[in-house]
């Protein structure tokens, strides 16, 4: 028998691109009194993207005895992928880009600007307030796609205000931020069935297409806080909290899994007919009615952040060396690693505690340190991507607890 799917793997790609940005900014502040400064920018930015190489490499598996059959990943709809007699066709094609100047020459430029001004009541109280637009460079489909081959970068306007002072008699350093961030195009991948005309077009490319596209009223808002507070000449924390309100644009997706705690959720099947009229079966994990995702929150952004700094300096004698107890507390809420934001797939809230000790001989050569990490020894996700339908699901987590000295030398010299 001979195996036409060589573990896992039909195909092969591999592309070459040269990358080039250039910027030139002007900036311009006006200082009106000891209360009021004012200020602004402009910036230019353009960027290329050109594509140089492309090759693509392909095996296919045929019957011996009547080679229109093939026997390769599924071709004829079975779940068997072996011939009982067969031999492997082999494909190589290497295209230069640079016969294709839709393909080969992609550009995108944008100016952009700010301005903004800051209020001081006090010598050591600040009131700052700010709009800018921000832009970034778009991307374009596959290099042995069909086109579109370019596609339009992101553009947004931030609204700012924040707060920063000096209290205490000056132990105490706090900022407060607030934005709000109205994207004009938000880049997100939608899937969909391809119509007839597409599939006519391309009767290999299976039934599902994606595309990349500006999607209009995606929002991101939130508020920063930061402060760092000398309680003794000892004893310093510092910290922040970090809350993120987002909601996407209205837009429509098939998607290639579904929530799996529901009842009637099951795989459905999606048949499409190649070039060489076989009936292949496509599966999705759900239903093959787009989903509507506008108002979701973005994957990957918690609503809340926190982290906790402490940090001792033992008041050791002289003869003794510097020694500082320092430990770091971090809280991040459940977030959602996908766009339909089922909560069978988010990942989890975490706190993370390290704590250190540090010890500096008295003449600044030796210091040794000894740590722990993930003291809780909680087990969990920074993210994963869940993948049902198109492969196995992949991800990081976090470290294990850990327990280690660290002896350094240095030669002051």
């Amino acid at each position: 028998m001979y195996a036409a799917n060589l573990a896992g793997q039909t195909g092969g790609f591999y592309g070459g691109a040269l990358q080039e940005a250039r910027g030139i900014y002007f900036n311009l502040e006006y200082v009106y009194n000891e209360t009021w400064t004012f200020f602004g920018g402009i910036r230019r930015s353009d960027d290329k993207k050109d594509r140089d190489e492309s090759t693509n490499s392909g095996v296919q598996a045929r019957e011996i005895a009547d080679p229109s059959v093939r026997c390769d990943n599924g071709a004829t709809g079975s779940d068997v992928d072996l011939c009982e007699n067969g031999f492997a066709l082999v494909s190589l094609s290497v295209r230069d880009s640079s016969i294709f100047p839709e393909r080969g020459k992609l550009k995108w430029g944008k100016t952009t600007w700010n301005i903004g001004a800051e209020y001081r009541p006090t010598e050591r109280i600040m009131v700052y307030g700010r709009v800018a637009t921000g832009f970034r460079a778009g991307g374009s489909s596959g290099f042995s796609s069909d086109g579109p081959y370019q596609y339009d970068g992101e553009e947004l306007i931030n609204y700012e205000v924040g707060v920063k002072g000096r209290y205490l008699e000056d132990s105490l350093q706090l900022s407060t931020t607030y934005f709000y961030q109205d994207f004009d195009a938000h880049w997100v991948f939608a899937q969909r069935l391809r119509t007839e005309a597409e599939r006519l077009l391309d009767p290999d490319g299976g039934p599902f297409t994606a595309e990349t596209t500006g999607v209009q009223g995606s929002v991101i808002q939130g508020i920063e806080v930061e402060r760092a507070w000398r309680l003794t000449d000892q004893l310093t924390v510092r910290g922040f909290y970090n809350y993120l309100d987002t909601s996407v644009g209205d837009y429509p997706a098939l998607l290639p899994f579904a929530d799996p705690t529901l009842e009637d959720a099951t795989w459905v099947q999606i048949p499409w007919v190649d070039s060489e009229g076989n009936t292949r079966v496509a599966w999705l994990f759900g239903t093959d009615e787009p989903t509507q995702l506008g108002g979701n929150q973005l994957p990957n952004q918690p609503k809340h952040k926190t982290s906790l700094t402490v940090a001792y300096d033992l008041d050791l004698p002289e003869q003794y060396g510097d020694l500082q107890l320092l430990t770091i507390a971090n809280y991040r809420s459940k977030k959602h690693v996908e766009p339909a934001n089922f909560d069978a797939y988010a990942v989890g809230a975490y706190t993370r505690w390290d704590a250190r000790a540090s010890w500096t001989a008295p003449n600044g050569k030796l210091e040794v340190t000894g740590y722990v990490q993930n003291l809780l020894d909680q087990a969990a996700l920074h993210m994963w991507s869940p993948r049902e339908g198109v492969g196995s699901p992949w991800g990081t987590i976090v470290e294990p607890r850990e327990f280690g000295i660290v002896v350094s030398w240095r030669n002051n010299q």
